[in-house]
């Protein structure tokens, strides 16, 4: 529709998997796929979404595939993210390793 890359953009942010603060991620990767009709200010909308939300020094990499089996009205976002801290990660000082074998 008229808002596709807005809603998305807020599709792919709000999804339950991301549950997260994004403000501290250190990284993100973002794909964009859409028909041959996407406009530069679709892509502007998403990639400003994202990069407004993310750390100021994180990394972002972002690429589109043209698809033209696509519906016109539809804009699909995948984000994947680094660094986000959660308490759902295991911090670097929580993890324990344990050694396979004992030492001798």
């Amino acid at each position: 529709g008229e808002n596709r890359a807005l809603e998305a953009i807020t599709n792919a942010l709000s999804n339950p998997l991301l549950d997260v603060d994004i403000s501290t991620s250190t990284g993100a990767l973002v794909h964009i796929k859409a028909n041959k009709g996407i406009m530069i200010s679709e892509v502007e909308t998403i990639t400003a979404m994202i990069t407004d939300r993310i750390h100021e020094d994180a990394e972002f990499i972002w690429g589109c595939n043209i698809d033209e089996t696509m519906p016109e009205d539809e804009i699909v976002v995948t984000v994947v993210l680094a660094g986000v801290k959660s308490s759902y990660f295991f911090q670097p000082s929580d993890v324990v390793i344990d050694p396979l074998w004992p030492e001798t």
